[in-house]
Parts: structure tokens; C-alpha cells; sequence
């Protein structure tokens, strides 16, 4: 197995640029989601967000700027408190990981998108055009 200094680093940021950081290594799967909360936290029709091991995340600037919001029990998203833009949330009930927002990550970032989690909240004025699977719940740890 490659060591952590043999994999890909991705580097993201928020708007403002005051909160970078780096993950280390895949970021495997991708879901939508279209939940009420992630809609309303973005935006946007939906969240992009891909659960990564907290172990590779690594914040380079900007903690005194990050600010949470418990938006369901055990559930805290994340956001830069000088731009706004939502870095990534946290839960709980999975302290091993944390969901970074896609938007917030270089234009390279390699990154699959393979479902659609809560469609069953997905709004109205908004089409599917895609062959992904689609949930009208979550899907495995989708959550926030």
C-alpha cells in the first residue's frame, strides 16, 4: 500500500480564500444530495459531498475563521464566517470522517459522482439528466 506522501493531494478553499486546506489521497464517492437541509445550506438544487477519512484532511489557514452550525442533532456543518462558503460538515456519529463540499475544491479534483441521495426532496423546477442511481432517501453514510 502507497504511503500518504505517494498520493494525490487535492487543495480546496472557500470563497474568500482564507480557509485552505489539503486532502490526501482518493476522494472516492460522490453523492448529491437534495435534502431541504443541503439545499438550503448551498444554495443550490443540491450538496455535492464526498466523505473523506479526517486523518487526510489537513487545514492549512483559516480555523479562527470556520464556524459550525448544528443543523440536526449530532450533525454540523461548516462554513468560512467571512465569505460564507460551506467547507465541509461533520457528524457524530461518523468521527472518522468528514464531508467535504465539492465546490470548495480545485477545478482538477478527481472526484466520482455516483448517486443521488433525498431525491425525494429534490425540487420541482429542478431535472435529472443523468443515469446515476437515484435514492429518494440516503444512501450508505450520504448524510450531511
Amino acid at each position: 500500500m502507497a504511503g500518504l506522501d505517494q498520493m494525490n493531494t487535492v487543495t480546496g478553499q472557500c470563497l474568500c480564500g482564507k480557509v485552505r486546506f489539503e486532502v490526501d489521497g482518493d476522494l472516492g464517492e460522490t453523492r448529491l444530495c437534495y435534502c431541504g437541509l443541503c439545499r438550503r445550506a448551498n444554495g443550490s438544487a443540491f450538496s455535492a459531498n464526498v466523505r473523506v477519512p479526517i486523518v487526510r484532511h489537513r487545514l492549512l489557514t483559516g480555523r479562527e475563521y470556520i464556524r459550525e452550525y448544528e443543523s440536526s442533532p449530532g450533525a454540523f456543518r461548516a462554513f468560512c464566517s467571512q465569505c460564507g462558503s460551506p467547507v465541509y460538515a461533520r457528524v457524530l456519529s461518523d468521527p472518522a470522517y468528514i464531508r467535504i463540499r465539492l465546490g470548495t475544491l480545485a477545478q482538477n479534483a478527481q472526484a466520482k459522482v455516483v448517486a443521488h441521495v433525498w431525491v425525494s426532496s429534490k425540487p420541482d423546477w429542478y431535472s435529472i439528466d443523468d443515469d446515476l442511481p437515484e435514492y429518494d432517501e440516503a444512501f450508505g453514510s450520504a448524510s450531511v
